[in-house]
């Protein structure tokens, strides 16, 4: 179904994109052209700036233990942190290795004559019986209170929510994407729309608590916004320029000099 979307926007914009106000006399140019651009710029751009507007809202207020939670299994029970008391386990089965490595080095030292040795054997074979046969053996299933049940439900309900928001971002900026791709010319008369979102909130993108997926999503967004540049609306420059300097690329900054982005901002300093 996204892709079908896509598709239509695709068809839409390469439609509009037969009439260039900046070249074509209006009287002269194709009604359907002109009306397809008018649709595009004026109808189809707003609305997708609208859901930008409206689901980067709620991206930016997604906490970390949100974006936790989401990420944790689905149908277990999420807990932000836990103490070292919860695993005594490991504490008590360690003692005996150590106890019986001083039982060991006891034995060697009164003349066991390589009995010492053999223990040493005996005791590495028995760890990697263990060890075997833990990792056969399921892991016992938890069982939950009617509390943890509950708290359950709520993550899951709350998981399902988050799925939903980033799916529908991605989607979004998906279609903005789509939109500039399809005809550059189009794609430069919405930049005054699409622009401020998505340039705030890549620039903001270190402090969002968001998938990688949704990350990759908004550098593709700014990507195909700055291949539209050519001309570009005053409100829209500075916004633009600063993306392109900031936006992190991975973990690291654009590299100094980075050609691609000299090239935008060189465009942009020209108009």
């Amino acid at each position: 179904l996204k892709e079908c979307a896509y598709g239509t926007v695709s068809a839409l914009v390469g439609r509009g994109g037969e009439y260039d106000p900046d070249f074509d006399d209006e009287e002269d140019a194709d009604p359907g052209a002109v009306s397809f651009r008018a649709f595009v710029v004026d109808q189809l751009a707003v609305e997708i700036g609208a859901a930008l507007g409206r689901l980067s809202a709620e991206v930016e207020a997604v906490s970390q233990a949100d974006l936790d939670m989401y990420k944790s299994p689905a149908g277990e029970l999420y807990e932000a942190s836990t103490t070292s008391g919860d695993k005594p386990s490991s504490s008590s089965s360690s003692s005996a290795p150590k106890n019986a490595r001083r039982e060991t080095k006891n034995r060697k030292g009164k003349g066991d004559f390589g009995a010492g040795a053999e223990d040493e054997e005996w005791e590495r074979q028995m760890k990697k019986e263990l060890e075997a046969k833990k990792k056969k053996e399921p892991a016992p299933e938890r069982v939950y209170t009617k509390d943890e049940l509950k708290a359950i439900k709520v993550q899951t309900e709350r998981r399902v929510e988050l799925k939903r928001l980033f799916e529908g971002f991605e989607a979004v900026l998906g279609a903005v994407v789509t939109l500039c791709t399809a005809d550059c010319s189009v794609g430069n008369s919405c930049l005054p729309i699409l622009t401020p979102t998505v340039t705030s909130l890549n620039l903001a993108e270190t402090s969002l608590n968001i998938p990688t997926s949704v990350s990759a999503a908004l550098r593709s967004a700014l990507v195909a916004l700055c291949s539209c540049v050519y001309e570009v609306d005053e409100s829209s420059a500075m916004p633009m320029a600063n993306a392109i300097i900031l936006t992190a690329n991975g973990d690291r900054p654009l590299p100094v000099p980075c050609g691609s982005a000299a090239s935008v901002i060189s465009s942009l300093e020209d108009f």
